[in-house]
């Protein structure tokens, strides 16, 4: 059974991820984190911390911002998220 994504944050993360494979490697040594880390992210098995939010927001150039993790969302996986203006989502 499919879960929705436990978070705006992850939902979007996720969907940024995947516009290009190279960005896992990229967020990954940007924000200091394993991929497993990013793995429990977007399970929802963990949230981000202040400042690892923060270097996500950094590494996406705004596409998921800190505040995304306490958003809950109601959209499924394969709904892309909505675009904010000057990012890519």
């Amino acid at each position: 059974m499919w879960r929705r994504p436990s978070s705006e944050g992850a939902h979007r993360l996720a969907w940024w991820l995947c516009a290009d494979d190279a960005r896992w490697a990229g967020v990954t040594l940007s924000a200091g984190v394993s991929p497993a880390t990013i793995d429990r992210l977007l399970s929802g098995e963990m949230e981000p911390s202040g400042e690892l939010a923060a270097a996500i927001a950094d590494v996406t150039a705004g596409a998921v911002m800190p505040m995304d993790w306490a958003r809950a969302t109601s959209a499924a996986w394969d709904a892309k998220p909505a675009a904010r203006a000057g990012t890519a989502a």
